[in-house]
């Protein structure tokens, strides 16, 4: 079967706001994850999306230690492609909840990369976050860029806006961002872009000519975005970073979205992408 033929599943098992309070089934210890990316593995998933949690289970951290624990646990049992955000942990400064600022923590993203995972994030907005304000400026994307570049680690972009996708081209065209990334449509998000299926094909339409792209809607928003996603011949993200519930009222797992989701691909006469197969549309190289 043709490439384009076959859809991605990616799984973002955790989030950095994810945590047990809102989701019993949400993974976050690390053994907990490896075990979830397992069991989506078998459902169907060629990715999955991890953050690392603080101890305590509620906060996000960037800890090498537990990224390489997770990457080493996962790669035991299986052959998924591992993708590992490199969005940061939360700042404090003047009563505001920053991510992702100052020198000292722009370094320490970026030796995120150090763990050598297959894919990294490349978040492109500053945005309010919620209440919280996620800071990307373009030094700090210039730096990661590079140094994706340098080590083979395929970028997911993530736009959240027409006009992060107008940047991404940007950075492109600088030849700090590499030409074949995999650019990843987030709707829904607070402070956001809406997760409409008009915003969507938008943003689909303001896409680089012949990417690999992928989208996913928040909460509610989930079903109609991925139906839309795959009607446009872009690849699918699920998981309880973005969504909790399987239906109203009824919290999920992450296997069992990615369950549904390769049901619908199959019912749309896709057929669901391995992780070879992904690596080969995606050109992973690693």
């Amino acid at each position: 079967m043709e490439a384009e033929n076959k859809t991605i599943i990616t799984a973002a098992l955790t989030g950095s706001q994810g945590n047990k309070r809102k989701n019993p089934y949400t993974p976050v210890t690390c053994d907990e994850i490896i075990a979830d990316a397992y069991e989506c593995y078998l459902h169907g998933a060629a990715i999955v999306h991890i953050h690392v949690k603080a101890d305590d289970g509620i906060e996000r951290e960037i800890n090498n230690d537990k990224f390489q624990y997770i990457k080493e646990g996962i790669q035991s049992k299986c052959d998924l492609i591992i993708n590992f955000t490199t969005s940061g942990e939360y700042n404090h400064f003047e009563g505001m909840d920053l991510i992702g600022t100052a020198d000292a923590h722009q370094e320490k993203r970026l030796r995120i990369l150090d763990v050598e995972p297959d894919i990294a994030t490349y978040d492109i907005p500053t945005l309010n976050f919620g209440e919280r304000i996620f800071m990307n400026p373009l030094p700090f994307l210039r730096k990661l860029g590079v140094e994706m570049q340098a080590q083979k680690i395929k970028p997911e972009v993530e736009v959240y806006s027409v006009g992060d996708i107008a940047l991404a081209e940007k950075l492109m065209a600088e030849g700090v961002l590499e030409q074949d990334a995999f650019f990843q449509i987030c709707l829904g998000i607070s402070g956001g872009t809406p997760a409409t299926v008009k915003n969507l094909l938008a943003m689909q339409e303001a896409l680089p000519q012949g990417i690999n792209w992928s989208a996913f809607g928040v909460g509610i928003h989930h079903l109609p975005i991925l139906y839309t996603t795959l009607a446009l011949g872009g690849h699918v993200r699920v998981g309880l970073e973005d969504n909790r519930y399987y239906k109203k009222g009824e919290l999920t797992t992450n296997s069992e979205l990615v369950k549904c989701a390769a049901r619908i691909i199959h019912e749309f006469g896709n057929t669901v992408a391995t992780p070879d197969d992904a690596r080969a549309i995606l050109g992973i190289t690693r």
